[in-house]
């Protein structure tokens, strides 16, 4: 069949089986959209050699297992948001080489397995708004080396390691804002040389100190809007010479 798109939206699908797809080797966009689906088996899209797009927005799925996306090498976006996945296995997104990107929005991740995310070496965006994340271990976004945006809004994040970002060398955007950070570890921003925005807005900053931003030549937006700073270290903002917009709005600053 030469099909191209398929819209299985609503059609009160449980669950993608292997086979499933068979002898659709031309579809190019698959939407199964709002429906009930709360597995993936391992081969379940295998044969999808020209699939660019898949919607599985709005299912039940409770995890992303080792291999569910299997064979799909030319998919560039994924939407996974308004699911209810609360473990995503290390190998989940194995094969999606050419990954552009990643929606996990509004689930239920608590943890991020290290090496979640190796292998999409092509990733430019990922989205991980809304969720339930209290921590960034080092290691989680190893192999993310074309990433551009890093979305981490509105979790419950307190701590993130040193070195947690270390890799990004692509990134532009970071987005931490509506969290529950206390402070800025020394070493957290390591690595993202060419990092232009950078959201902390609506966390529980009390105190910025030197160094906490260093190596951020090339940050041109930084937020810190809504938090409890009540100083701010001399020096703090040495080295941003890029820097043209800064946000203090709603603090404690005296």
């Amino acid at each position: 069949t030469n099909l191209r798109t398929l819209d299985l939206y609503n059609a009160q699908i449980t669950s993608i089986d292997s086979g499933d797809f068979e002898g659709l080797s031309s579809l190019e966009i698959l939407e199964l959209e709002h429906n009930e689906i709360s597995s993936i088996e391992r081969g379940g899209f295998v044969g999808l050699i020209n699939l660019r797009s898949l919607d599985l927005m709005l299912n039940q799925l409770r995890s992303i297992e080792s291999g569910a996306f299997e064979g799909l090498t030319n998919l560039r976006k994924l939407w996974l948001q308004y699911n209810q996945t609360m473990r995503i296995e290390s190998g989940a997104f194995n094969g999606l080489s050419n990954l552009q990107e990643l929606w996990l929005r509004d689930n239920r991740i608590t943890v991020l397995e290290g090496g979640a995310f190796d292998r999409l070496t092509n990733l430019q965006s990922l989205i991980l708004t809304a969720n339930q994340l209290t921590s960034i271990e080092r290691g989680t976004f190893d192999g993310l080396n074309n990433l551009q945006g890093l979305f981490l809004p509105w979790n419950e994040i307190s701590s993130i390691d040193s070195g947690a970002f270390e890799g990004l060398t692509n990134l532009q955007g970071l987005d931490l804002n509506g969290n529950q950070l206390t402070s800025v570890e020394s070493g957290t921003f390591d690595g993202l040389t060419n990092l232009q925005s950078l959201g902390l807005r609506s966390n529980q900053l009390t105190a910025i100190e030197s160094g906490d931003f260093e190596g951020l030549t090339n940050l041109q937006s930084l937020n810190l809007d809504g938090n409890q700073l009540t100083s701010i270290e001399s020096g703090t903002f040495d080295g941003l010479t890029n820097l043209q917009s800064l946000g203090l709005r709603s603090n404690q600053l005296t």
